[in-house]
């Protein structure tokens, strides 16, 4: 089920662009010696990059 819910938001622009923001965010972290499961999470808290559209 979350599969297939994955794969519907890579047919539109926008959920393409979320994935590989995250994707992209995720590694960099790694890279940075930072816990991304815990980067992200502070990121959804703080809503930091949301976007109002």
């Amino acid at each position: 089920m979350i599969l297939r819910k994955l794969i519907g938001t890579l047919r539109n622009e926008r959920g393409m662009f979320v994935h590989e923001t995250v994707l992209s965010l995720l590694t960099t972290w790694s890279q940075q010696g930072q816990n991304p499961y815990e980067q992200l999470r502070r990121v959804a808290r703080d809503n930091e990059m949301m976007s109002p559209t």
